[in-house]
């Protein structure tokens, strides 16, 4: 079998600490949602509880596995008798998931294909050392004990040992490996992300996804994005879930998406082919309402001239003339609103609790015109970044009066191209305001032919079906409420968003966006819950939302919504973190090093990149950065450790450099030297004026 260390996540503090002396030589650890997915990131590991099965779920997928050494035993430890191992053993079963691997796209990763392994057990025989000479050896002082003692109301300490045992897992797979991995261009715009997955999405339109993509040629995640956002849209706002069992906080399904690429992607098509039946469902309800508005002008005449008769009676003193009652306004049931204005919106939301859906072909024609289109005269931005929110607005404009909306609601969509969208960004100021962080973002890939087939049929009426019911589908008399085991898990999402929130590398603009995750999990959960029970004909929603939804939700979120917000903020809106510019310049300077050194040592990269290796903040933000970029380099085959650490918890000081580096890189070696000697020539030469005119101000007999 493999070298034996193991990390060992258990489903408590208790559990841990009683697991640590059954189980020597390997590191028991509270997987508490934020720890987890690290500890999952590098070595043999096995998960032990009563949660183990779910964990397989909604842990591993997070996880960069290289390789498939995720075990895991159901039972409680508390009720070992006998060899702690075989017990071990006999309650194992080896990872049955997908083979899942995030790719780090700030950074410019790829996605790695990944062999399943499942030989041997993931413990080592009683016989077995727990650890090998030559893998202590290898992992030096820097993988100890003390690194994992971590106070987890201590952000710092907790991510400097979390990345202390990930440096070790990276010395401890390189040091004495002959071959090097496959080296990864540093340098490349690419953008690569995983693949629309259709288990992401609720299963009830799933099918019809599928066969239009299939169809059409476009990408499935866009139509996938217009089908969620379609759904909460026509999903009334009176359908709520109460995220925390103990507060007031209600989400209702409001989402707004974006789906950005290319000029041929097909979004008008897919656009198309989603809308027709809610296009239906519009125009069935409209002939009512039209009927609605024709009844309702007779009455207010009515009342008018009943309404003149009761002012002359009480001018004249008359009694028991009674005071007559406008008759009620019908309420435009309209859903779909391609006229995306603050004046339209203002007069389809009177009386509408229901909350519309805003659908735009091209999303910069949105961007552009706000505040633009009045002319200054009132706040077309922030009304419409208030549509957001929902929930009662009074739309004030000049020359229109004040309005009060009972619900000031919108879900919204809509495609853009990526080379407007660069274009709009610094010119409108849309990364700094939450414009944009209120939408999720999806890369659509290029269209292709499409098969020429008819399409199925039974998965477009079960696809209409759902709308309709989804259309109807009434409230709960109170909130919907999380089952206790989706509330514990909703629990562990708001650590995982806060560990994605604090990592180091994340573009500034993203940081707000994953803050807005609090509220958009919840929003997700309540649709695809919704989107349930319409499939399944419920005339009104189920008030529990079971775990199913809850992990499915996540697992979109962290699998498909997380590495699609760093490609759209890290490359499409040019908001490049410090982490990807970091390892660029990195690279930069070890392609271009003076002889071309067979090691590199950290003294090298701190004063030849010190932009890159002192980025502010405090001692402990610099050094969880360091340990960022060098595991980077070194799991993407530029570099690895001659030798492990000389102290308990301190980086190796010298590496090793990979020879393709000078042979896949050497034309851009001849490119880069001559202006980076030129810019040193410039840098001299603008010390030398400046001394010679300090020189010529001075007075007289001045040193």
């Amino acid at each position: 079998m493999a070298d034996p260390t193991q990390i060992v996540l258990l489903p408590s503090e208790e559990a841990a600490q009683a697991a640590t002396p059954l189980f020597p030589g390997s590191y028991c650890v509270y997987s508490n949602g934020r720890l987890a997915p690290q500890c999952l990131d590098y070595d043999d590991a096995v998960v032990i509880g009563p949660d183990a099965a779910w964990r397989e779920e909604t842990c591993t997928q997070l996880a960069k596995l290289e390789y498939s050494r995720i075990r895991f035993a159901d039972g409680d430890i508390s009720q070992i008798e006998g060899d702690p191992l075989e017990w071990v053993r006999s309650r194992i079963k080896p990872y049955s998931g997908p083979q899942v691997a995030i790719p780090s796209v700030a950074a410019g990763g790829k996605v790695a294909d990944n062999e399943d392994s499942t030989d041997g057990y993931p413990f080592p025989s009683p016989d077995t050392p727990a650890v090998s000479e030559s893998s202590q050896n290898a992992l030096g002082s820097d993988w100890s004990d003390a690194n994992l003692t971590i106070d987890r109301d201590e952000d710092e300490r907790a991510e400097i040992a979390l990345h202390s045992i990930r440096m070790a897992s990276a010395i401890k797979s390189q040091a004495h490996a002959a071959p090097w991995p496959p080296l990864d261009d540093q340098f490349s715009d690419e953008i690569v992300l995983p693949r629309w997955n259709f288990d992401w999405m609720p299963q009830a339109f799933a099918p019809f996804c599928r066969d239009q993509s299939e169809i059409g040629g476009w990408d499935a995640g866009m139509q996938a994005m217009l089908m969620l956002c379609l759904a909460a849209g026509i999903t009334t706002d009176e359908i709520t879930l109460r995220v925390k069992v103990a507060q007031d906080w209600t989400e209702s399904c409001r989402l707004w998406g974006l789906y950005y690429g290319g000029k041929s992607i097909g979004k008008t098509p897919a656009m198309t082919s989603t809308f027709k039946h809610a296009t239906k469902i519009d125009f069935d309800a409209q002939q009512q309402y039209i009927h609605d508005v024709a009844r309702y002008a007779k009455q207010m005449k009515i009342y008018e001239e009943q309404e003149r008769a009761w002012v002359k009676a009480q001018a004249k003193g008359e009694l028991g003339v009674i005071e007559p009652h406008p008759p009620e306004k019908p309420v435009d049931p309209q859903i779909v609103y391609m006229d995306w204005t603050v004046a339209a919106l203002t007069d389809a939301l009177q009386g509408n609790r229901r909350g519309v859906l805003g659908v735009l072909d091209e999303l910069a024609s949105l961007f552009e015109r706000l505040d633009a289109y009045t002319g200054g005269r009132g706040s077309e931005r922030q009304d419409t970044l208030r549509l957001f929110n929902g929930g009662r607005h009074i739309v004030n404009r000049i020359g229109r009066g004040k309005v009060s909306i009972d619900n000031w609601s919108a879900s919204l969509v809509g495609g853009i191209q990526d080379d407007a969208l660069a274009a709009l960004v610094p010119k409108l100021n849309l990364a700094s305001d939450g414009m944009l962080q209120r939408f999720i973002p999806y890369w659509a890939g290029r269209k292709n032919p499409g098969h020429e087939r008819a399409e199925n049929s039974a998965a477009r009426q079960q696809f209409e079906r759902t709308l309709e019911n989804l259309h109807r589908l009434k409230p709960h008399f109170e909130p919907v409420r999380f089952s206790p085991d989706a509330q514990a898990l909703r629990s562990e999402v708001d650590a995982w968003i806060n560990a994605a929130g604090d990592a180091y590398g994340v573009p500034g603009p993203m940081v707000p966006f994953i803050d807005k995750l609090y509220g958009y999990y919840p929003r997700l959960c309540l649709t695809y819950w919704a989107i349930e029970c319409a499939a399944e004909g419920r005339e009104a929603i189920g008030a529990e939302l079971p775990l199913s939804i809850a992990q499915q939700v996540f697992r979109y979120l962290r699998e498909c919504v997380l590495p699609h917000a760093y490609a759209f903020y890290g490359k499409a809106i040019g908001a490049e973190g410090g982490r990807l510019n970091g390892i660029r310049q990195i690279c930069t300077w070890i392609v271009c090093r003076p002889e071309l050194t067979r090691t590199v040592t950290l003294r090298n990269f701190q004063t030849n990149c010190r932009e890159a290796w002192s980025p502010e903040g405090t001692p402990a933000f610099r050094e969880n950065a360091r340990r960022e970029l060098l595991v980077e380099l070194i799991g993407s085959g530029w570099i690895r450790p001659t030798g492990p650490a000389d102290k308990v918890g301190k980086l190796p000081s010298e590496f090793e450099v990979n020879p393709e580096v000078d042979k896949t890189y050497a034309a851009m070696r001849e490119i880069e030297i001559p202006k980076r000697r030129a810019r040193y020539e410039d840098m001299e030469n603008r010390k030398r004026a400046k001394r010679a005119a300090q020189a010529q101000t001075r007075e007289p007999g001045e040193d």
